[in-house]
């Protein structure tokens, strides 16, 4: 599969910016909702050099998204990704599970479950090379394998990444000293023997040091028998109210079936001991279900009663005694 913008738009850099090196420890998200990412009009990136002042110039924010990151363990998939680290999930779609491995030589990707299809990256793709000083360069060779119900589809693509410059970023909400990351894949897909896509992804993305999500990311795809490239820019503005703080989240745990109608199971990690609250909470955040569990400190399957909700979008929430929560949205049919 294609590198996936956002999981690259939600990455932690908390270098400090008078020796601008990443590790693993800057791109390591924590647990629980990502800052909201907006969309908004095409930018063009700007200078690939040191010391710049990138203005952008006015922004209108389009429609905003989130993520939450969550427990390898406590996924649907995670027996198809053993080696995994990390997993998020969108909160759009949250039976959309995308894998990650961070460790002292980069980050990489591990694949893709959800119901319709599961993608194994047979030889994981390098996003970040670690630890990355200024100047930096890596490449990586990668192939991954889809099956789409009985079709299978086999990429294979080269990542190139740089560390290309670092300056000041102009947002219409402030100044903010950043990096610049750039990079860029190759890619054929193949079915049955036969090529039938092949393309280009190029992305630049902007870090300030100690802030959780990307200020900016840009990306030009370029797929010739799907058309034109198609352009796409994601902005965070870190002073906007309905920011997650993402440090108050720290459990994380699976939903499944969801959507679901009747019952909904929760799978946590092996993080938890003692008393746990669990709520399901209505959109104006009313609790119409409420149960408490004794967990043992192992992965373990909580079963929720939804009998009776009508169809809407709730939150479910684990809370524990030492004040730790957790929240996933529940899609009721």
């Amino acid at each position: 599969m294609k590198t996936t913008l956002t999981l690259l738009s939600l990455l932690t850099c908390g270098a400090a910016f008078a020796q601008p090196t990443l590790t693993a420890t800057d791109i390591t998200p924590p647990l629980g909702p990502s800052p909201i990412i907006y969309g908004t009009d095409y930018i063009t990136p700007g200078p690939a050099t040191a010391n710049f002042t990138f203005n952008t110039g006015p922004i209108t924010l389009g429609s905003g998204a989130q993520s939450q990151y969550v427990v390898p363990s406590s996924t649907p998939y995670f027996s198809s990704f053993p080696t995994a680290t990390h997993s998020s999930t969108a909160l759009t779609n949250p039976s959309l599970y995308s894998y990650q491995l961070i460790n002292n030589t980069g980050l990489y990707l591990l694949g893709l479950g959800n119901p319709a299809y599961t993608t194994v990256y047979t030889n994981s793709e390098r996003i970040i090379a670690l630890p990355l000083s200024y100047t930096n360069t890596w490449t990586d060779d990668w192939t991954s394998t889809t099956d789409y119900g009985g079709t299978v589809v086999v990429r294979t693509a080269t990542t190139t990444g740089a560390y290309n410059g670092h300056g000041t970023l102009v947002l219409p909400w402030g100044s903010f000293n950043v990096l610049r990351l750039e990079i860029h894949e190759v890619f054929t897909d193949v079915s049955e023997g036969i090529e039938f896509a092949a393309g280009e992804i190029t992305t630049v993305t902007y870090y300030q040091p100690g802030q959780s999500g990307a200020l900016l990311t840009s990306s030009i795809v370029d797929i010739p028998v799907l058309g034109a490239p198609t352009t796409s820019t994601s902005v965070l503005d870190p002073n906007a109210a309905g920011i997650l703080d993402n440090g108050a989240l720290e459990l994380g745990f699976a939903l499944f079936p969801n959507p679901t109608s009747g019952a909904t199971i929760i799978r946590t990690g092996a993080d938890l001991t003692g008393k746990v609250r669990v709520s399901v909470l209505d959109l104006v955040g009313r609790e119409v279900r409420q149960l408490v569990v004794n967990a043992n400190g192992l992965a373990q399957d909580i079963t929720v009663d939804l009998s009776g909700l009508p169809a809407s979008i709730y939150h479910v929430q684990l809370l524990t005694a030492d004040g730790r929560r957790g929240s996933m949205p529940l899609v009721v049919e």
